[in-house]
């Protein structure tokens, strides 16, 4: 449940953040705003699966799975969609967490 809570925290402060920096964007920031992704959580013991975040950016993806942003849209670009990349940052022994292109 801790970690739920900071993938949360994590999500506001980049969302504010892109918000606030919405003006400055960057080419290669901008590149990102047109793949949406979803991160799934799937319960290893039970077999649940849960969507946690839907229809994100891959950069706010990035940031709540502790993964670099040119790394994953690299990863994402080069993927059909339903395929999934593991989310490192959400991932514990008991759950899997996967980043799916939309």
């Amino acid at each position: 449940m801790r970690r739920l809570a900071k993938a949360v925290a994590a999500l506001s402060l980049v969302a504010a953040a892109s918000i606030g920096g919405a003006a400055m964007a960057s080419p290669a920031a901008a590149s990102t705003h047109n793949t949406l992704v979803d991160i799934t959580i799937h319960d290893v013991l039970n077999g649940n699966e849960i969507v946690l975040l839907q229809d994100i950016d891959a950069a706010v993806a990035a940031a709540v799975c502790s993964l670099d942003v040119s790394v994953l849209t690299d990863i994402i670009s080069a993927q059909e969609n339903g395929d999934k990349t593991e989310c490192t940052g959400l991932a514990t022994l008991l759950q899997e967490a996967w980043i799916v292109k939309k």
